[in-house]
């Protein structure tokens, strides 16, 4: 229901009957039902998991930072600008001026618990990087690490399936 609602709300209709139907039809190739996960935040935040893989092993990684324990990148939304800017001064912040071909895949969760007084949120964006991984200068504490191999495929699913992820479109 909830996700029904954000879908029309976000695409219209017609993307909100497509949905229904191959939910129906028990596609699985569309995400998930998803609700907000109960966890509470008093600022909007964006976190980011941004996969690439290793041209030398053929693996998949995903960036982490290293400030005071291992955690995904995540920065604060900026509530005057849009999601994609935000994003966009993220990366800049990672990776230098010339950040390498991406693409936003959409969003993989949503974290919210009003019930605490905060009323913050925290969305987790799926980035899936176009080039391979020795072609990705690094700036800052963050460190590609090598995950799994069936992650590695779960993620992947998620990047090159067109509805595993809630879509994020660039309205110009």
């Amino acid at each position: 229901m909830y996700e029904g609602c954000l879908l029309s709300f976000a695409y219209g209709n017609k993307t909100t009957r497509t949905y229904k139907h191959a939910r129906s039809l028990s596609d699985n190739t569309w995400f998930e039902d998803q609700l907000p996960a109960c966890r509470p935040y008093s600022r909007q935040l964006l976190r980011l998991v941004i996969v690439i893989k290793k041209k030398a092993t053929n693996r998949i990684h995903i960036l982490l930072g290293e400030k005071t324990a291992w955690h995904l990148p995540s920065c604060e939304i900026h509530p005057a600008k849009s999601l994609h800017s935000t994003l966009r001064r993220f990366m800049i912040d990672l990776f230098g001026a010339e950040v390498p071909p991406h693409r936003p895949c959409g969003i993989l969760s949503v974290e919210h618990d009003a019930s605490t007084g905060k009323d913050g949120v925290c969305l987790t964006l799926l980035v899936a990087f176009r080039v391979p991984l020795e072609e990705v200068p690094i700036i800052g504490k963050c460190v590609w690490h090598e995950i799994t191999k069936g992650l590695g495929d779960k993620l992947l699913q998620r990047v090159s399936l067109k509805n595993s992820t809630i879509p994020l479109h660039v309205v110009r």
